[in-house]
């Protein structure tokens, strides 16, 4: 199967009650759900923008586009069998989608996925509860960085959640860190409670989609001098009363190579969000973008893509494993041609009494 082709499946093909039963599809417009995705990815994925909208158009038509619709996703299980290893249980990681999850990789808990994407992080939200977060985010966004509640009212669906899902699992650990203090993170007990956030986090939520939907939202006024990269992630951290006390440059993996593995090595102990993308001419000026957690503890490292799941990685002094956070977002830029990446330190906001 070309990779031209390939690369107009949609992430996720599941959508719910909702989504499908509406007046437009009860009058035989039977494939609108999915033209809809294939119209909101013609937006951001630049390089496929025709082919999307082609394959929309298609699909918004009375009975014809459930038919195209059927015999899309005839040709997307093909693909996905041809390129990937047939399916295996849960307990034969090493077996899963190498394109996707590491060989001999350690996985505390695998993401249910459809496709190269995590379970339910497509499809409609709660406007609502968006509206909700959108609020907390504008209060406290600096100044050249705004959230639109037009883009999601216009259309309340959104195609990934890295973002919402990263930022909620940095959120737990530090739950978990703190009620388990008498507990290395590296010890089985501890791990064991990761294990367990399984059931939290192994496939997307509506909550999930409602607050990426307001993080998406996020609008730059380029008349602004600032440190544009930078402000777009402190502002989304601001829903969970994250600050950052460090900040790498921005890296290019395609070239930085050398500086990046560098950056790597040099990191001290901490919870890191990860912040990858690939930057275009639009209102966040950005195409598209990955978010993921990699936390450093001295007898323990873990690293969190809600696509793959969170891997358990072995402390960074034992020499050999030293390149493996370099070979995961090395890997995430092949999967999504992201090549952009910048690493910030995460620490809880200090509470006014201190």
């Amino acid at each position: 199967m070309s990779l031209a082709i390939n690369g107009h499946f949609l992430p996720s093909y599941q959508v719910s009650c909702s989504e499908f039963v509406t007046p437009t599809t009860l009058i035989g417009c039977v494939g609108l759900p999915w033209a809809k995705r294939h119209w909101q990815l013609a937006k951001t994925d630049a390089p496929r923008s025709l082919g999307h909208r082609v394959i929309a158009c298609l699909e918004a038509l009375p009975v014809i586009g459930g038919i195209v619709v059927l015999i899309e996703r005839i040709i997307a299980a093909i693909a996905s069998r041809w390129q990937s290893p047939s399916s295996v249980s849960r307990s034969s990681v090493n077996k899963v989608n190498p394109d996707l999850r590491i060989a001999n990789a350690d996985y505390l808990f695998l993401a249910r996925r459809e496709g190269r994407s995590q379970e339910g992080c497509c499809g409609n939200v709660s406007v609502e509860r968006a509206d909700v977060v959108r609020q907390k985010l504008q209060e406290r966004a600096p100044p050249g960085i705004s959230f639109d509640s037009t883009i999601y009212h216009r259309s309340p669906a959104i195609i990934g959640t890295c973002t919402a899902m990263s930022l909620e699992f940095a959120s737990t650990y530090y739950r978990l860190r703190k009620e388990s203090q008498d507990i290395t993170p590296g010890n089985e007990a501890f791990l064991n409670k990761m294990r367990l956030l399984s059931k939290s986090f192994e496939k997307s939520t509506e909550e999930m989609r409602s607050r990426q939907v307001a993080y998406s939202s996020i609008t730059v006024d380029r008349t602004v001098n600032m440190d544009v990269t930078r402000n777009k992630v402190e502002s989304c951290l601001k829903y969970h009363d994250f600050e950052t006390d460090y900040c790498s440059k921005e890296m290019d993996i395609r070239v930085d190579t050398g500086l990046l593995q560098q950056e790597i090595n040099t990191l001290s102990d901490g919870v890191y969000f990860v912040r990858m993308l690939m930057p275009t001419d639009n209102r966040k000026l950005e195409a598209r973008g990955h978010s993921m957690i990699y936390v450093q503890e001295k007898d323990v490292r873990f690293f969190y893509d809600n696509n793959c799941g969170l891997e358990k990685m072995s402390a960074l002094n034992s020499g050999a494993n030293d390149t493996l956070l370099y070979e995961r977002l090395l890997n995430v830029h092949k999967q999504w041609d992201i090549p952009m990446l910048r690493i910030y330190r995460l620490k809880p906001e200090l509470s006014p009494n201190g």
